[in-house]
């Protein structure tokens, strides 16, 4: 993997731009999110920075992942994850077993591809241990991303909101900062 940019700088040197999303990607090399908001506010760049994080994980194995999260003031979002739609290179459990995750969250301006801020934590070990076990659900059976999305169709038309999924479903929460 190429070193971070850092702060200022475009977050891929070949790219000024991206789809507003978010991106989750769990390898056994590196863990982060990444979040791609056009013209972000200075309120969302503080909550990324420096607010209370959260995080919640809905292990739908073997062919799905929700992934949760909400800093400081902002809303709830949701991240869906499938190993297999990653390059073989990166597909494999994150981290250490039975340890805290280390996990970084950015923040990319998605109409300009600047990095605007990075932030390094580690996701406790009992919640990153649920995300280690979906990770090995979905690396140790048959994938199919037909499933994959009758399933995220499914939770998203039986909640309104992902803050409703993941009081509602999830497998693990954790707060941090």
């Amino acid at each position: 993997m190429n070193p971070m940019p850092q702060p200022g700088q475009l977050y891929n040197p070949d790219r000024t731009s991206y789809p507003e999303t978010n991106q989750l990607r769990l390898t056994p090399h590196f863990s982060e999110l990444t979040m791609y908001l056009a013209d972000p506010t200075a309120q969302e760049i503080a909550d990324v920075s420096r607010g209370r994080m959260q995080f919640a994980c809905l292990d739908l194995a073997p062919h799905l992942l929700m992934f949760g999260f909400q800093f400081g003031t902002q809303s709830w979002w949701d991240s869906p994850f499938e190993v297999q739609r990653m390059s073989a290179d990166l597909r494999g459990v994150p981290g250490v077993p039975r340890k805290p995750l280390p996990f970084h969250v950015t923040l990319v301006d998605a109409a300009t591809g600047v990095l605007l801020t990075i932030r390094s934590i580690d996701l406790p070990t009992p919640f990153a241990e649920t995300l280690r076990s979906a990770v090995r659900g979905q690396l140790c059976d048959e994938y199919d991303r037909d499933v994959a999305r009758r399933l995220q169709t499914a939770l998203y038309e039986k909640y309104s909101t992902p803050e409703a999924m993941f009081r509602d479903m999830a497998d693990a929460v954790c707060t941090v900062g």
